[in-house]
């Protein structure tokens, strides 16, 4: 899987690598040194724009465009206003929401393409109150109806959350139901209280959470809308707030509850090995939430060096288990890959990698 993965072991020149490294040239300097063996070549690149140029000796020839310029834009409506009015070819990362307003449209259509699993995770900081309880993790996944937010919320252009893979994967085992029961169960059991439809309490203090969204994702904000509504519906406030750098923002150990992220738990290339070692292994370069389960670790440590396929598939169906059972983490929803593109390139091929222009990427209206 690894060597199929290009965010893994991505193509160079290592000839030329080396003699870049042996001339003692600042790294600033690797863009110019000819090591990579795409179709295109980066002229520029700042705050604003990335500009690239076909590069005559591609390996698999002549690329189809001459050029090609990335715009950097934060707002997703106007990637979208930048299509319809003819100024820019695709806009990337489009609020699924999108599809309604373009339905019918002649000057930008939403386009979507394959997904290879659950999109959007829903993570706790571990660390603190209330999410230091496991009770309140499994609370808060029990009490999100996923179906809703795939069908109503994302107008069905999302498949529901099982867990953490999509229920094609051989190994994959269902981790996540709505079910308010269990939610007022567990909450119960947690000290926090209900009378009638008022809010779930203990200690006469309410049971609240701060959520963050970024909009980067501009579904993101979709999602912690319908949540914070589903939530409210068990007695669980919800306060929603907007940060500029998701990532930035959750690497912290305090200062945040609740975060929805974009992040997959498979790699393009088909690895399941990395994202449990990255996200819920002790230690782990993006368990930003605190996990750590000497048990869990074991299980991963294992099946990362597991072939055969049976042993492997019992290691990660117990793997899911007990990230289900300690609700270490979950995710929202399942969403295709999707850019709002502009007449000639309706029939753009969407990848399922941020690989969005290749060597034979051209317009085809």
């Amino acid at each position: 899987f690894l060597l199929a993965d290009e965010a893994m072991l991505p193509v160079y020149d290592a000839a030329a690598y080396q003699r870049f490294k042996d001339s003692g040239a600042a790294t600033a300097d690797l863009l110019e040194a000819g090591l990579y063996t795409g179709a295109y070549r980066v002229d520029s690149l700042d705050s604003t724009a990335a500009r690239l140029s076909a590069w005559p000796q591609y390996w698999g020839g002549p690329p189809p465009l001459s050029s090609v310029t990335v715009k950097f834009v934060p707002e997703a409506s106007a990637r979208i206003q930048a299509v319809q009015a003819g100024e820019a070819d695709i806009a990337l990362y489009p609020p699924t929401a999108t599809a309604l307003t373009l339905s019918g449209r002649s000057d930008a259509f939403y386009v979507t393409g394959d997904s290879t699993g659950p999109t959007f995770m829903l993570e706790f900081n571990q660390r603190s109150a209330p999410f230091d309880d496991p009770l309140v993790r499994r609370a808060v996944y029990a009490a999100i109806d996923y179906d809703e937010l795939a069908d109503d919320v994302m107008n069905g252009l999302y498949s529901p959350a099982i867990g953490l893979y999509a229920d094609s994967r051989p190994w994959a085992e269902k981790t996540q139901t709505f079910d308010p029961a269990v939610t007022a169960a567990l909450l119960d059991q947690a000290g926090f209280t209900r009378t009638g439809d008022g809010p779930r309490t203990r200690d006469n203090a309410p049971l609240t959470f701060d959520m963050l969204t970024y909009p980067q994702q501009p579904d993101s904000g979709a999602l912690a809308l319908a949540v914070q509504a589903q939530l409210a519906r068990q007695g669980v406030g919800v306060t929603i707030t907007q940060v500029p750098d998701i990532t930035e923002a959750v690497e912290k150990p305090t200062g945040w509850q609740a975060a929805i992220r974009g992040n997959g738990f498979i790699s393009f290339g088909g690895d399941y090995v990395t994202p449990l070692l990255n996200y819920v292994r002790t230690g782990g370069p993006d368990n930003v939430t605190g996990v750590s389960d000497p048990a869990l670790d074991a299980l991963i440590d294992q099946v990362a060096v597991t072939l055969d396929p049976a042993a492997r598939d019992d290691l990660l169906r117990r793997i899911q288990t007990v990230v289900g059972d300690q609700g270490y983490l979950g995710y929202l929803g399942e969403r295709k890959g999707a850019v709002v593109a502009g007449p000639a390139w309706r029939t753009y091929p969407v990848p399922i990698a941020n690989l969005w222009v290749g060597p034979q990427t051209a317009p085809t209206g």
